[in-house]
């Protein structure tokens, strides 16, 4: 017996003359990131054989199918154009999709139960961590909500919630919501507050930041929570998970990378204090927090690196070609962003940190790009006027201490702020004796004293490691501030 209607998986691309059952089982809009405004509606429809299909309506039809759609309900659709599923960003396996035109009608019908309410795809986070820099297709994934951080704002304004996921295998990844998937997590904080809460997410992308790869919000994610689904009845069996004497997920301040402690307390500290920490036990990180000068930039390294437009990590550069090797599958636009050392110095110690684009923007207010747009003598090595600015700016640093670091004292900022009306004068104001090495108001051995100079700082490598030469220098240097400031109180007298 015919079934008056065709199949999903019947379908072929450039005919509109099917009529198809199926259930509306996801929508979302999609938004334009710079503009805030809808560009388009995106349905997820299921038919009988649990075959599914993006399909697409245009924001000048909105006022003709808005009103009919409803998630979860059934429809008879006809005269749906068939078209090749988009390049990128797919939210459901497949080559074909679907676009509503005029000429379609939807007219919705008695739903008997033989179409599911949901199908997803879920991968395991081994799998979907492999997909990082790959935007072909979304991801979904299912796991437990373990722990969450409260809703963020990022240096440049936007909005976040981090959540930490695990499944039945005991692997874990970092999910990032943003902007109003983050807000409407938090509106449904209800739920997952105070009992166990199994999701599955739909629709994200994996992404490597910060020597870690996380899953990333777009505007096709979604959350399930504790649905009756297999994936979730997968993970309340799972005796991990089912025995485990802690369900109720906890809130904590951020969640650092996946297999490491879940928690973590930012602590304030010294630079003599970061210098000398020790990770004892599980804790893989030390996250903290600590007031300092920015007293030089490290030349040696350069200022800027090329990136990759996706993933912002540094690509590949040769005579004929530019590749990011972290997004081999897409066409990527090389973008210039900041890298720069600097020198810095609390009472305590001096060491070096790593600034990079954000953080060097927040400081002088000027883009790499504009640089490299005005000025003809802009080189890795030609370090410009305006990022000497940012000497003797005292700032509020959080950073995170690995056994990278340890030893290398290369301190790589997540966030700064620029503390007001300090400068660098202030601090060394505090040393009476112009003659005195900066680092002597720390009583250590000669060994110690080595220690706190990071083996990057450019006053070493222009020596031959002669240590009293590079006393030398710094005696020079502040005679010379000390006669400059008597002079200048002289004048004013």
């Amino acid at each position: 017996m015919a079934l008056g209607y065709q199949l999903l998986k019947d379908l072929k691309v450039g005919k509109d003359d099917y009529n198809i059952k199926v259930r509306l089982s996801r929508m979302w809009d999609s938004i334009n990131a710079r503009t805030k405004f809808i560009m388009n509606k995106n349905l997820i429809l299921l038919d009988e054989e649990d075959e599914h299909i993006h399909a697409t309506i245009y924001v000048n039809q909105f006022d003709q199918f808005n009103s009919k759609l409803h998630v979860g309900s059934t429809y008879m659709i006809s005269n749906v154009k068939v078209v090749p599923a988009q390049d990128a960003y797919r939210p459901v396996p497949g080559d074909k999709a679907l676009h509503f035109q005029r000429k379609t009608t939807i007219k919705r019908v008695t739903d008997n139960g033989n179409i599911s309410p949901y199908k997803f795809h879920c991968l395991s986070y081994a799998e979907a961590k492999t997909r990082a820099g790959n935007v072909m297709d979304l991801i979904d994934v299912a796991g437990r909500i373990i722990s969450y951080t409260d809703l963020q704002s990022t240096g440049n304004g936007s909005k976040k919630i981090d959540i930490l996921l695990q499944d039945q295998r005991s692997d874990q990844i970092k999910l990032t919501l943003w902007e109003d998937k983050a807000k409407n997590f938090k509106d449904e904080e209800s739920i997952y507050k105070n009992s166990l809460a199994n999701i599955i997410v739909t629709g994200t992308l994996a992404k490597n930041i910060g020597r870690q790869i996380l899953l990333s919000s777009t505007s096709a994610t979604q959350i399930y929570f504790n649905i009756e689904h297999p994936e979730i009845l997968s993970l309340k069996s799972t005796k991990n998970l089912k025995d485990s004497k802690d369900e109720q997920p906890k809130m904590v301040q951020s969640i650092l990378q996946v297999g490491q402690s879940t928690t973590s307390e930012i602590k304030t500290m010294t630079l003599m204090q970061m210098i000398e920490a020790k990770l004892h036990g599980n804790v893989k990180e030390i996250l903290c927090t600590t007031e300092a000068t920015i007293t030089g930039i490290i030349p040696n390294f350069g200022w800027y690196y090329l990136a990759c437009n996706n993933c912002f990590k540094k690509i590949k550069e040769t005579s004929d070609t530019k590749q990011c090797d972290n997004c081999p599958n897409i066409e990527i636009t090389p973008t210039y962003k900041y890298k720069v050392i600097v020198k810095v110095e609390d009472p305590t110690a001096i060491t070096t940190f790593i600034l990079f684009d954000k953080q060097v923007i927040s400081l002088i207010g000027v883009p790499v790009q504009h640089i490299m747009d005005t000025n003809e003598e802009a080189s890795p090595m030609n370090i410009p006027t305006i990022i000497n600015n940012m000497v003797g700016k005292k700032c509020s640093f959080q950073l995170r201490i690995t056994d990278y670091n340890i030893g290398r004292e290369e301190y790589t900022v997540m966030k700064l702020t620029q503390l007001k009306n300090e400068q660098l004068q202030a601090t060394e104001g505090k040393n009476e004796d112009a003659n005195q090495p900066l680092t002597l108001s720390i009583t250590k051995n000669d060994n110690s004293i080595k220690k706190r100079i990071a083996p990057t700082d450019y006053e070493h490598s222009e020596t031959t490691g002669d240590e009293s030469t590079t006393q030398t220098k710094t005696k020079q240097r502040r005679t010379e501030e000390k006669d400059k400031k008597q002079s200048n109180q002289t004048v004013s007298e």
